[in-house]
């Protein structure tokens, strides 16, 4: 509550644009065309229910949901990118992005969905 009246306050155009609430249970005052997430706090058994909850209700017919994955050089990463994960899911993924290091390993990937 802190960080969005902090954010309300500096970005006061954007004011009503601003909303704090649980994924969970929270129900969107309407659907958006840019919704971002992340699974990495998500427990596995949740994930799916998640992404289905995210497009049917807070991602606009027209819109994207967004899921980025951001990775250490420490992880193998040859395997367990989210783009993959939502393959198995039966999602389809209309777009995939990657971002390296400077050493050319790839460490954060974002998958794009539409409802």
């Amino acid at each position: 509550a802190k960080l969005l009246a902090l954010a309300q306050q500096r970005l006061q155009a954007y004011a009503n644009n601003l909303h704090l609430g649980n994924v969970w249970d929270w129900v969107p005052p309407q659907r958006f065309d840019y919704v971002r997430a992340e699974l990495d706090y998500v427990p596995s058994n949740y994930r799916q229910p998640l992404i289905q909850r995210l497009l049917a209700e807070f991602v606009a017919p027209n819109g994207q949901l967004i899921i980025a994955q951001y990775r250490s050089r420490r992880d193998d990463l040859t395997d367990g990118w989210v783009d993959r994960e939502l393959d198995k899911y039966g999602f389809q993924v209309f777009e995939r992005h990657s971002g390296y290091s400077g050493e050319g390993l790839e460490l954060c990937r974002v998958a794009v969905l539409r409802p």
